[in-house]
């Protein structure tokens, strides 16, 4: 990258106020239009937004080919196909190189020229770390750039579906990436307790609980059911509290996962208390069962008169 007497080649250390002074860089934000040369400049910045931990970096696809995958500007809501975003779309057309930056202890290391490849979109945490949004991300091929490390790449998002049977011996009740970035809820530690409780349960009742792990083409996250009894035809997710809020999104969760699962099984929704009349009636009315802890076991909820 260069602009007059000033150069930069990859694997080189600068600091964010000298890439503004040298290529008149916005001295904030991932997406910054250089006013001194025709180039639009990345900055993977992992300190002002955490997730990019997890989502930025090279990536190996199915065919075993390798990409940088970046996430674009807008660190709050659904980011958009606009302004920056879009500018990386267009770069090719508009004669403008991608430079690449990410952040170190102290200094930018620069990682060199990229092109625009495609884009996808994923669930991702926001700035703030307080809620799942969409994001954008672009997939960009190195053209002058660091040569990355074929065995650091993680996977990228699968091309055709996947789907995993695992056994339940830990407390995970999300996909890795759900919680990326953000404080692990008291709700979920709960949840995980339940869910590995209630696998106990059905061990000692013979079965033989496993974890679905559902990869959809395309898709960075796993949808996740914490329990499947292929015994019982029973397709479980757990949450650690019965707010509706939890109950709509369980409910929500199960139909995803059912989606990926052989037969018609029946739902349920593993929860730490009985929930209250309204919310049994709501589960009932898309035939989804409560079952809670019961002594030392769990009992499924029937519907209560006058619903």
């Amino acid at each position: 990258m260069r602009y007059g007497d000033y150069a930069l080649d990859p694997g080189d250390l600068i600091s964010r106020p000298e890439i503004h002074e040298a290529f008149g860089s916005q001295p904030l934000g991932s997406v910054s239009p250089s006013a001194t040369t025709p180039a639009i400049l990345l900055f993977s910045d992992t300190d002002a937004e955490p997730f990019r931990k997890y989502m930025d970096g090279w990536k190996r696809s199915d065919n075993n080919e390798l990409f940088f995958h970046f996430v674009g500007e807008g660190p709050h809501g659904d980011q958009r196909m606009v302004r920056g975003n879009l500018a990386i779309n267009h770069h090719v057309a508009e004669g403008i190189s991608l430079e690449l930056f990410d952040r170190g202890r102290e200094l930018w290391r620069f990682q060199g020229t990229f092109r625009f490849v495609d884009s996808y979109e994923a669930d991702a945490p926001d700035a703030t770390a307080a809620e799942l949004r969409t994001v954008i991300v672009f997939r960009l091929e190195g053209i002058d750039a660091l040569e990355p490390d074929p065995m650091a790449a993680s996977a990228a998002a699968p091309d055709h579906l996947v789907v995993e049977q695992v056994p339940v011996h830990d407390r995970s009740t999300e996909s890795e990436a759900q919680w990326a970035g953000r404080p692990r809820p008291t709700s979920e530690n709960i949840a995980s307790d339940l869910v590995h409780t209630y696998a106990s349960f059905v061990r000692r009742q013979g079965g033989q609980p496993i974890r679905l792990r559902s990869h959809p083409p395309g898709e960075v996250g796993r949808v996740i059911a914490d329990v499947y009894d292929p015994d019982q035809g029973l397709l479980v997710v757990a949450k650690g509290t019965t707010s509706r809020e939890a109950i709509r999104a369980g409910i929500g969760q199960l139909l995803d996962c059912r989606r990926f699962t052989d037969g018609d099984p029946r739902l349920a929704l593993l929860l730490p208390l009985e929930p209250r009349a309204d919310l049994v009636a709501l589960l009932h009315s898309v035939d989804v069962t409560a079952i809670v802890p019961d002594g030392q076991g769990y009992r499924e909820i029937a519907p209560r008169l006058g619903w």
